[in-house]
Order: C-alpha cells, then structure tokens, then sequence
C-alpha cells in the first residue's frame, strides 16, 4: 500500500515542521507549503490524500485554501490547525466541511485521530463523493479531548 500523501500548509516554519515530525511514519508522505497560494499550485499539480493547513498566512489564508477545496476538490479531507481562538473560524470552518479544527498547539495523537477519520471517510467515497456527510469531530476549538469515537461507523 502506497502512503498517504499529506500536503501541510503554514507560514511559521516551525510549525510546519512540527507537524510534519508528527506526520513521520511508513503510512505518510508530507509535502510542505509556506502559504496557501503556494499549496493551490501544489494541489493542482499533484494528487494528495488530505491537507493540514493554518488559517492566518500571506497572500491566501488557510479558509481561502479551504474554500477553494471544498467548491473543486470536495473529496479531500482539510484539517485546520489555528492560532486563533475563534468561534467564527470554527463556524467558516466547519461550513466548508473541514473535519476538525484544532487550536495550536494541536496535540499529536488528536490530529492523527483526526486525519485517519478524514483519510477513511474518502477511501470509502473514492467513487460517490458526498462532502456534507463528512462529520464534525471537533466540537470546539482547540478541544481534543472531545473527538466522537472514531471507531464508530462513519454515517451514510
């Protein structure tokens, strides 16, 4: 089985690499992107299996990003990690059918839970691909604490 390829998008280098070093393992492939302009030209270049992204960055934030995802590319899975501790981001977030948003500093084991829900949900909808049955796992902002059980059935 090939590797899940992660596309991880930020404008802090640490964090980007942060998240990469969680990411490291036989089952991920990472590629990085300081902005969100820079990942639209990755994406539309390269199949990926999912996006990591930061919302605040130059030239394209990470909702643009996200935005932009869900009107062309509705199948693939983005998972916002912020800085900002905001209901209206989580709102917009969600809206666009990101499947968590979580509040930096994200906890390792949360965003692995988080991308292999997100990575099932398109393997099994790689023919009918249905965006709105994507479910919300992150009840709020930065809480990880409160993922749904992820072993339970992805709804239909």
């Amino acid at each position: 089985m090939q590797p899940a390829r992660i596309l991880v998008v930020d404008d802090n280098a640490l964090s980007r690499r942060a998240v990469g070093l969680f990411l490291e393992c036989p089952r991920y492939t990472t590629v990085y992107a300081a902005d969100g302009e820079t990942a639209l030209s990755i994406l539309l270049g390269q199949p990926f299996n999912a996006v990591i992204t930061d919302v605040d960055m130059p030239r394209m934030d990470g909702l643009e990003l996200l935005r932009y995802i869900h009107d062309r590319l509705p199948w693939l899975p983005v998972i916002i990690v912020t800085g900002k501790d905001s209901e209206k981001v989580r709102q917009a977030a969600f809206a666009c059918h990101a499947v968590a948003v979580f509040n930096k500093p994200v906890r390792r084991d949360a965003l692995l839970e988080a991308l292999a829900l997100g990575l099932r949900w398109a393997a099994e909808r790689s023919f009918v691909r249905c965006p709105s049955e994507l479910p919300a796992i992150l009840h709020s902002v930065g809480e990880s604490e409160k993922l749904t059980d992820l072993n339970s059935p992805i709804p239909r």
